[in-house]
């Protein structure tokens, strides 16, 4: 991975631009410093990053195998998704039929004004 640094900014310290916690020997987890970053700026560098700025989630799956979802848990997040899904398919769907009767409007006004002429 290549950073591009701005010129107020430099590599952390800590991960050496690779994002990664040196002092986790376990699994990958990220630069407590740079919060993943891999690059602070000269205020930042003394005081460490933001943690709400840059957040990094890497699994793998033997990371997840230590992990149990309940099935309900599982169930809810699933039905939530399906609705985001509906919710957006009906908007598409609305926006298309919305479109449709300005189309079909401007075509009766035609249509009506060529009887007219």
């Amino acid at each position: 991975m290549t950073l591009h640094l701005e010129e107020w900014e430099m590599l952390c310290n800590e991960c050496k631009g690779s994002d990664d916690d040196p002092s986790s020997k376990t699994f990958s987890t990220i630069c407590p410093k740079c919060q993943g970053a891999g690059k602070v700026d000269w205020l930042e560098n003394i005081l460490g990053k933001n943690p709400h700025r840059h957040l990094k989630a890497t699994f793998s799956l033997d990371d997840m195998a230590a992990y149990t979802i309940d099935d309900k848990i599982l169930a809810e997040i699933a039905k939530d998704m399906a609705n985001q899904i509906d919710k957006e398919i009906l908007e598409s769907m609305l926006t298309t039929v919305e479109q449709t009767n300005k189309i079909l409007k401007l075509s009766k006004t035609i249509m009506y004004e060529m009887e007219g002429s």
